[in-house]
């Protein structure tokens, strides 16, 4: 089931949010979390009813390892609690490597000659997210960094629909105190209505601007080289900058959306998107691009690693930048099964290498912000096309059209192709528009209010106590927010996938 569906839309949402709020006055707390668990359960049933039982197999077991493992912390058995929390990341690792990594290895091995047969498995919708979400969970465990919980309070933790799919990752401490609030299951009118507005907005941009991106500019212009035509500069150009373009909106939109649902709940989540495409610098763009991701390859990826090289090497830079390398590369892995992925997280993490060695020397401090930028925004665009495509001859194509070095003074076409876009000059101008609005205006998230400061305190203001609006921009706002709305149910037949429900 997705957000962007009739589904979701009319029926699950709408029924879900009268049975939560119908009995919030008439039930207790644990009633409550009961209705977000079953409808969690039900929602994510509806991508895949057999690995619905995987779900609930991994949560269990998880939910188990957790318990084993604050009992033996508690007991000061440390040595016998760090030997469950390996035994149980393995567990997590290896159903992971199953699922999503086996055919992929198996392919890799039959290129040398092999023949071994593939298990030719769905993957199933998540499971890369709620992997990562469960055994962050354990090792907070470990770490004492989090709280004994129910069964209850954690299948609801890590089950919970609007970050179930594509997150943000959530840690386990956050939702539990949340969760426990004496206000939980309260009706909170000012999260309703800011929450609200954000889902609209983030619905919004998947169906009116991420999926017409799709539709009028990548898709036509992937087809067209896919055949062997050529294209001129201006045209590769505009055809790879319109997915970086989608992808930034396809995955802001289910931030928003996921973040807007947490607050219709009276739960905040964490901000995941806050105008990457401003950084510049790649460290930056990393600290502003799936924020929890990156936290979560910091604490628990970046860290072992460091440490583990740092015990036979006190070369702290060093060590650093080969922690950085490694670290990146396995979330590239994370992001598919498929070695365009292995070669765009390995690129990324030389490259924050590099960066980082930079800003450790001072290099190029004086240099404008916005040759900064521009040189960034340069590299994202290529490192979007190896994203893209798995096909590597596709890719290099792609990327040689870009920078066609032994042609670019002679007779390579500087022209844009109408024919191939099919757009007016109002397209392009719209296009144009789009580019100006990530690259200087706030984000959603901040023009509307909802902040945090060291990724931890979420502050949720109502955006009519925040703005003062007069009678006249208050209906104004909500015809514009309707008149959105009423798009998105005209164009919502397309129904695309977000692209990060293939992680």
């Amino acid at each position: 089931m997705l957000f962007n569906s009739y589904q979701f839309l009319l029926v699950f949402l709408p029924i879900t949010l009268l049975v939560y709020f119908g009995l919030a006055d008439f039930v207790n707390k644990k009633i409550s979390i009961l209705i977000i668990l079953f409808s969690s359960l039900i929602f994510y049933s509806r991508h895949e009813h057999l690995y619905l039982l995987l779900f609930l197999f991994s949560i269990s077991s998880n939910f188990l390892f957790g318990q084993k493992i604050y009992t033996l912390n508690k007991n000061n058995n440390e040595q016998l609690g760090l030997s469950y929390l390996k035994y149980s990341i393995f567990f997590n690792l290896i159903i992971l490597f199953i699922f999503k990594y086996f055919d992929f290895f198996i392919e890799s091995f039959n290129l040398l000659g092999l023949t071994i047969p593939k298990l030719n498995l769905v993957l199933p919708i998540g499971i890369s997210f709620y992997t990562f979400q469960q055994i962050g969970y354990l090792v907070d465990v470990f770490r004492k960094k989090t709280k004994k919980t129910t069964f209850l309070e954690y299948a609801t933790f890590i089950s919970f629909f609007p970050q179930l799919i594509a997150g943000p990752i959530v840690f386990h401490s956050d939702f539990i105190n949340q969760l426990r609030s004496k206000n939980f299951n309260q009706k909170k009118e000012k999260f309703f209505s800011l929450g609200l507005i954000i889902f609209l907005i983030g619905l919004f941009k998947k169906i009116m601007i991420a999926d017409t991106l799709s539709s009028k500019f990548v898709k036509p212009f992937y087809d067209y080289i896919s055949t062997g035509n050529i294209v001129s500069i201006p045209n590769a150009w505009i055809g790879t900058i319109s997915y970086s373009m989608q992808i930034y909106f396809d995955f802001s939109a289910y931030s928003e959306m996921a973040i807007g649902l947490g607050l219709i709940f009276g739960f905040t989540l964490p901000i995941n998107f806050n105008s990457p495409f401003q950084s510049i610098s790649l460290i930056e763009f990393w600290e502003r691009w799936n924020i929890t991701l990156s936290r979560f390859i910091g604490d628990y990826i970046y860290q072992p690693i460091f440490r583990f090289l740092s015990r036979n090497n006190s070369k702290f830079f060093s060590n650093h930048i080969y922690s950085i390398v490694i670290s990146m590369t396995i979330s590239g892995l994370w992001h598919g099964a498929n070695w365009n992925f292995v070669l765009w997280g390995l690129i990324h993490g030389m490259a924050l290498a590099l960066n980082h060695f930079f800003k450790a020397k001072r290099f190029f401090i004086s240099t404008p912000n916005f040759i900064k930028r521009l040189v960034l925004l340069s590299y994202l665009n290529i490192t979007f096309v190896i994203f893209k495509n798995s096909d590597l001859a596709l890719m290099g194509r792609t990327i040689y059209y870009l920078f066609p070095i032994d042609k670019i003074f002679k007779y390579f076409s500087w022209s844009i192709n109408d024919k191939l876009f099919n757009i007016n000059f109002i397209g392009y101008l719209i296009f144009l528009v789009l580019i100006s609005t990530v690259l200087f205006l706030p984000s959603t998230l901040n023009a509307l209010g909802y902040c945090s400061k060291n990724y931890e305190i979420l502050e949720v203001k109502s955006l009519f106590e925040k703005f003062k609006f007069n009678v006249l921009i208050l209906i104004s706002l909500t015809t514009l927010l309707s008149l959105s709305f009423a798009f998105c149910l005209i164009f919502l037949h397309r129904e695309a996938e977000f692209i990060y429900f293939q992680f």
